[in-house]
C-alpha cells in the first residue's frame, strides 16, 4: 500500500515539475508578460541580413503583448493592506531576459513598479520617460507599453555599439495622470486675461476669458463661429466707461486676472500637493544597470544597418513605428519613413512656384526663422513675432501666429489670425500651397471640449479649402515636451499645465487630422530623446532635422 502510494505521489511529482516548466517557458522570467522571446523580425548576425519590410508598429506590438499579458494577481493573507503611489526609489527595472543588447536590434527595458512599502503596483498608467544616450554621440527615445499591472515595457532601438546611458524618469504617478486627464482638464477659467480698452488716451482694463458652456451677464462678447464654434466665445468684463468696440489688446500675465486663477484654484495645493513632490514628479529610477553595452556585429556600421531597413515612403497617415528614430550626433535617423537631409538646392528645386504657408506659435515661427538662416537669407525688415512675409527668387513664405496667446507681451487686437480665417482669406489665383498647421504650445489652460472644437474647427477648413485648392498639400506638426517640473511657489498656474495634455495634444491632433489625406509629423521623440533638457524653444540642430522631416513629406514627389 505504501509503495503505491510512494508510486503515485513520484508521478505527480513529475507531472508538476513538467507542468512549471512548460510556464515558465510560457510566460519567461518576469512572471507576469506571457510574450514570446523573439518578437521583431530582426538577426543577430547582421550578415546577409535580408530587408526588412517596415518596422512593426507600435501600435500593433502593444496590442499582442496586452493580449499576451496575465491578469494581475492580488495577493493579500491578512485581509488589511496599504497600497500608496508608484515610488521611483523603490521601483525597479531590468533588461528583460537578461539578452544580451544587439546593435541594430531592437531590445526592451521591464519596469516593475512599487510603492513605498515595495508593494507592487497592481494597476497602470504612470507617466514615463525613457532615453538612452551616449554622450551627445547618440540617443534615443523608448516606447511604453503599459500593461495596466504595475509592469511597464520600453522599448528601444540599439543604434549603437558599445557603452550607453539608460535615463528612466517618472513624469507623474498614475494619480497624478488622471488628475490631470480627467480634473484639471475639464475646469474651465484655468486662464484669464487681462483686457485692455482705449479711446484716444483713455486707457481701461477688465478681465477676459474664454468661456465654452454656463450663462453670463452683461458682458462683452467676441465670438468666432468658424474658429471657436457657436457655444465658445471670448467674454471681457465691460470696462468703466468704454464700449465694448474700444478693445485694445489682451495681456496674459495682468497681476488682477492671475490672482483671479490663484483664488480660484488655491485649494488645489493643500488637496493634491503629494502628486508634485520633486520625490514622484520628473523623479530618475535607480534600481537597476544604468550602464549598458550593445554588442557589436562584425564590421557593420549604422549606415548598412539603416540601408538595410525598406522604409516607407513619408506619406499621410503614416502608422506610428515602433521606434521614431534616434540621434547620431546632431543628425536624427527617422524610422517613421524614408525622411532625408537636404540641401539648399533640392530645397529650392521642391518648393519653386510654391507658396509655403506656416501657422502656429513660436515653435512653428522658429521653423521659418531657421529655414531663412538656412538660405543664407536673414529676417526680413518687416518681422515681428505675430507674422513674418517673404518673396523672393527663392522661396514664397508666410507665417501668421494664433490668438489668445501666453506672452508677456501686449496681443494687440489684430496680432493672431485663426486658421479658417487664414484659409478663407488666401487668394484664389493659385493652389500652389504648402501649409503647415501646429496649434498646441498655448492651448493647455484651455477645456479638452474647447480644445478639440478648435482642432475639429480647423479640420472642417481644411476640407473646405479643398474643394477649391484639392492639389494644395497639408501639415500638422506635433507637440514636443516641454519638460514641466511643477509650480514655484508663487506662480499657482505651475499646476495647472503638464507635459501629460501635451502628450494628449498628440493623441488628438494624430486622430482628428487621419483620413483626409494630411502629412502628420511627430517630432515628441526626437526632441525628448536630444541631449540638452527639453524647452519650449530647442536647439537649432533639432529644428533644422525637424525641417528636413517637414521637406520629406512635403517634396516626397
Amino acid at each position: 500500500m505504501n509503495r503505491h502510494r510512494a508510486k503515485v505521489i513520484l508521478f505527480l511529482s513529475f507531472v508538476t515539475i513538467v507542468l512549471l516548466m512548460g510556464i515558465i517557458n510560457k510566460y519567461g522570467n518576469t512572471g507576469l508578460l506571457k510574450v514570446p522571446k523573439t518578437v521583431w523580425p530582426t538577426k543577430s548576425d547582421l550578415k546577409g541580413r535580408p530587408t526588412v519590410h517596415m518596422f512593426p508598429t507600435f501600435t500593433e506590438t502593444e496590442a499582442k503583448h496586452r493580449e499576451d499579458q496575465v491578469l494581475p494577481v492580488f495577493t493579500n493573507t491578512d485581509g488589511v493592506g496599504s497600497m500608496g503611489y508608484t515610488d521611483p526609489t523603490k521601483s525597479t527595472f531590468s533588461v528583460k531576459y537578461g539578452k544580451p543588447i544587439v546593435f541594430g536590434e531592437f531590445f526592451s527595458i521591464i519596469i516593475e513598479a512599487r510603492d513605498a512599502n515595495g508593494r507592487h503596483r497592481v494597476q497602470g498608467g504612470d507617466f514615463w520617460y525613457a532615453v538612452v544616450s551616449t554622450g551627445k554621440r547618440f540617443a534615443t527615445a523608448g516606447k511604453v507599453i503599459d500593461y495596466k499591472n504595475g509592469t511597464y515595457e520600453l522599448v528601444f532601438f540599439a543604434g549603437w555599439h558599445g557603452e550607453m546611458t539608460l535615463n528612466i524618469k517618472l513624469v507623474l504617478t498614475s494619480e497624478a495622470v488622471q488628475f490631470f486627464l480627467h480634473d484639471i482638464w475639464h475646469r474651465a477659467g484655468r486662464k484669464v486675461w487681462g483686457g485692455q480698452f482705449k479711446d484716444g488716451e483713455l486707457l481701461e482694463r477688465s478681465l477676459c476669458r474664454l468661456e465654452t458652456r454656463g450663462v453670463w451677464h452683461d458682458k462683452c462678447e467676441y465670438p468666432n463661429p468658424l474658429a471657436l464654434g457657436g457655444s465658445f466665445v471670448m467674454l471681457c468684463d465691460r470696462p468703466p466707461t468704454l464700449p465694448c468696440s474700444s478693445f485694445y489688446a489682451f495681456h496674459s500675465r495682468y497681476k488682477p486676472a492671475k490672482t483671479e486663477v490663484e483664488v480660484r484654484y488655491s485649494s488645489i495645493r493643500t488637496t493634491h500637493s503629494d502628486f508634485f513632490t520633486t520625490k514622484a514628479n520628473f523623479a530618475p529610477l535607480q534600481n537597476g544597470t544604468i550602464q549598458l553595452k550593445s554588442e557589436t556585429n562584425g564590421n557593420f556600421t549604422i549606415e548598412s544597418v539603416i540601408n538595410s531597413l525598406n522604409l516607407q515612403k513619408c506619406r499621410p497617415d503614416i502608422p506610428e513605428p515602433l521606434s521614431d528614430g534616434f540621434w547620431e550626433n546632431s543628425t536624427w535617423h527617422s524610422f517613421a519613413c524614408n525622411a532625408k537631409l537636404w540641401t539648399t538646392d533640392e530645397i529650392k528645386v521642391c518648393i519653386k512656384g510654391k507658396n509655403l504657408i506656416f501657422m502656429g506659435d513660436s515653435t512653428t515661427r522658429q521653423w521659418c526663422e531657421k529655414l531663412l538662416y538656412y538660405f543664407g537669407l536673414g529676417l526680413p525688415k518687416t518681422y515681428s513675432v505675430g507674422s513674418i512675409y517673404v518673396q523672393n527668387d527663392i522661396i514664397n513664405m508666410t507665417f501668421r501666429f494664433h490668438p489668445y496667446i501666453l506672452s508677456s507681451r501686449l496681443e494687440l487686437k489684430d496680432f493672431g489670425k485663426f486658421e479658417v480665417d487664414q484659409l478663407d482669406s488666401l487668394p484664389n489665383d493659385t493652389c500652389d500651397y504648402i501649409i503647415m498647421i501646429s496649434p498646441w504650445a498655448h492651448y493647455d489652460f484651455w477645456t479638452k471640449e474647447a480644445y478639440k472644437t478648435r482642432l475639429k474647427n480647423i479640420r472642417a477648413g481644411i476640407i473646405k479649402f479643398r474643394k477649391r485648392c484639392p492639389e494644395s498639400v497639408f501639415v500638422i506638426k506635433s507637440p514636443h515636451p516641454k519638460q514641466e517640473r511643477g509650480p514655484s511657489k508663487g506662480e499657482i498656474t505651475g499646476w495647472l499645465a503638464s507635459d501629460v495634455l501635451y502628450y494628449q495634444f498628440r493623441r488628438l491632433l494624430r486622430e482628428t487630422f487621419s483620413g483626409i489625406s494630411v502629412h502628420f509629423i511627430d517630432i515628441w521623440d526626437m526632441n525628448l530623446s536630444y541631449y540638452t533638457p527639453n524647452t519650449i524653444h530647442m536647439p537649432m540642430d533639432v529644428l533644422l532635422q525637424e525641417l528636413f522631416m517637414y521637406f520629406s513629406h512635403v517634396c516626397s514627389n
